[in-house]
């Protein structure tokens, strides 16, 4: 009765043990020794670095799967799995030098053992070719990320931000649900290997399957913060903790579009795919100029980036428009760059925000003059987000509108250049702005860069230092890591 499970490749439950030991640790560590926290986060955060590794040197291009494709680890799920983790691993070096080690204060050691239980749901949301385990582990990621926001210092602006990203996101799940139910009606099978071969040819039924794709894509918008499922973005983004906003506007992302690739682009085939590109390249339009149009009215920077977050998930969905090889692999290079600049330009603002500097226009005015390293880095953020060349949000951008006009997309291409150059007077302007004379405000105490190495901001300045070399890496010597985006394109069954 158990020939089954002895024939389970054991490599698969691997990135999942990890995460789970990842877990048991930190929490173990608070429950019996809580002298032991640091050493626990310590051993979580190697724990994340091996797992990188591994992934990379013995998992990919091996396809492991297992119990009938609900767990399958092909080179899209290990490229998802390896961002999310380098997005985890660079958070939980900004937390564990700030554990304490008394009995006294535990939130910070709960917020480290929930960041290791949002990268394990994370893992399972990618590594599936089943829809209700998919909208499974969709759920138990938004739970956890609904107790971190409300967790982190308690006040009334988390908890509505808990409470607007909970409502909105049951809303989410629902569609969800209601397009993988009708998905299922009209095919009779929730295994999106199987649905590939049982795409429905009478009216009815595609009808049905046609709209419950809908749904679906309606469901993962949200996540992926697209147009017109995006009003909860702003709002959820200023009132939750900056570092997990900068975690969340990642790790989630990359998880919402490696499903968006899994269903649109694996998945869904003949006229009905082409009518979904037609609707993608649609959704894309509208998010680039909702996000950078709003963008302009910005005065707050965390609710800037915010918008800039919906504005680069429509860059990004050109590449899943372009289709193919050369857009997926545009799509992924393009989420690692992302995952570095967008990630660094947050944590640099939890720094000043620690620094007792706001984050208004106003109070970033001179910021150069007062704190010019944390200036510096997030200078080259925003140049980056911008696409400014040498970055690696310049080589993104390339990809992705090169991709899209090899497959004919001349029209979408200049609209996505044209809310470029919007989006360019934004970012810059903050440049200017830093760049200034000091405002009259008064000035934050300035610390000595021996102080930032040796004291509580020691992790932030290592995270944020490994954000601005890969922002510079990718946009310089991007040809390893293109080729690592091409390897994305390696699907179970294709």
């Amino acid at each position: 009765g158990l020939t089954w499970l002895a024939q389970l490749p054991w490599q698969v439950f691997i990135p999942e043990i990890v995460f789970i030991a990842a877990v048991l640790l930190v929490f173990a560590a608070e429950a019996w020794k809580p002298e032991w926290r640091r050493g626990a986060g310590y051993a979580g955060v190697t724990l994340m670095v091996v797992l990188i590794v591994y992934i990379l040197r013995v998992l990919f291009n091996r396809s492991l799967h297992g119990f009938h494709l609900a767990l399958v680890w092909d080179n899209p799920a290990l490229l998802a799995a390896v961002y999310y983790l380098v997005a985890g691993t660079l958070v939980a070096i900004v937390i564990w030098p700030r554990l304490p080690e008394g009995r006294e204060e535990t939130r910070l050691v709960v917020q480290l053992g929930l960041l290791f239980l949002v990268l394990f749901a994370l893992s399972l949301m990618t590594s599936t070719f089943h829809l209700v385990a998919l909208f499974i582990a969709l759920e138990f990621m938004s739970l956890v990320l609904y107790i971190m926001i409300a967790l982190e210092e308690p006040g009334e602006i988390r908890l509505e931000a808990a409470m607007k990203y909970f409502l909105l996101g049951s809303f989410a799940a629902a569609f969800l649900a209601y397009g993988i139910a009708w998905v299922y009606g009209a095919t009779g099978s929730f295994s999106l290997a199987e649905i590939r071969q049982l795409q429905p040819r009478d009216a009815a039924r595609l009808w049905m399957y046609q709209a419950g794709l809908g749904f679906i894509l309606m469901g993962l918008g949200f996540k992926a913060s697209l147009a017109p499922f995006h009003l909860w973005t702003p709002e959820v983004y200023q009132g939750s903790p900056t570092v997990l906003t900068g975690f969340m506007s990642v790790g989630v992302k990359v998880a919402a579009f490696a499903v968006l690739i899994r269903v649109f682009l694996d998945t869904v085939g003949g006229d009905v795919a082409s009518r979904f590109t037609a609707v993608l390249a649609a959704l894309a339009v509208l998010t680039m100029f909702v996000g950078n149009l709003n963008g302009l009215r910005q005065h707050e920077l965390k609710r800037l980036l915010a918008y800039s977050s919906i504005a680069h998930a429509g860059y990004m969905l050109i590449g899943v428009v372009a289709g193919h090889e050369m857009g997926r692999a545009s799509v992924w290079f393009y989420l690692l760059a992302y995952l570095f600049m967008n990630l660094g330009a947050f944590l640099v603002l939890a720094v000043l925000e620690r620094l007792g500097v706001a984050s208004d226009l106003e109070s970033h005015r001179g910021l150069f003059a007062r704190h010019p390293g944390w200036a510096s880095a997030l200078a080259v953020f925003l140049m980056s987000l911008t696409g400014i060349p040498a970055t690696a949000g310049f080589l993104a951008k390339v990809w992705v509108f090169r991709a899209a006009l090899k497959e004919g997309w001349l029209g979408l291409v200049l609209v996505a250049v044209m809310n470029s150059l919007i989006a360019a007077f934004y970012y810059l302007r903050w440049v200017m702005i830093m760049a200034g004379s000091p405002g009259p405000r008064p000035e934050a105490r300035r610390r000595h860069w021996r102080e930032v190495w040796s004291g509580d901001l020691v992790g932030y300045a290592l995270a944020v230092v490994l954000c601005v070399f890969f922002t510079f890496q990718l946009g310089l010597w991007p040809e390893r890591f293109m080729n690592l985006a091409r390897s994305a394109i390696t699907v179970l069954g294709r």
